[in-house]
């Protein structure tokens, strides 16, 4: 799980009505889930797929951003339920589990 996956999840436990709960459920949702961080290629990645997007005039929100390219890094796929949001990062493998 990418460490800015992990961001957004609790960042939604805590907006939850009951926010400890949620962020226990969370968490132990979480499990053993190995955590990637990024690495110096990140900052390359980024300001690639950034400036492409913009160009195009379909720029992405700065965390979705960050994932879509940890995941590039990582040759790893990524699962959302907002395929078409992603779909426009070329050579990124998408998934939809909606």
């Amino acid at each position: 799980m990418s460490i800015f996956v992990r961001a957004e999840v609790l960042v939604g436990a805590e907006l939850h009505a009951e926010p400890l709960q949620e962020r226990r459920r969370v968490l132990a949702l979480c499990g053993n889930l190995p955590v990637v961080l990024p690495d110096e290629r990140l900052a390359d990645t980024y300001a690639g797929v950034h400036a492409s997007l913009r160009r195009q005039g379909t720029p992405l929100a700065t965390t979705d951003l960050l994932i879509a390219c940890l995941a590039l890094n990582e040759g790893a796929p990524l699962l959302t339920a907002n395929q078409s949001h992603f779909s426009r990062i070329h050579g990124l493998r998408v998934l939809d589990y909606s």
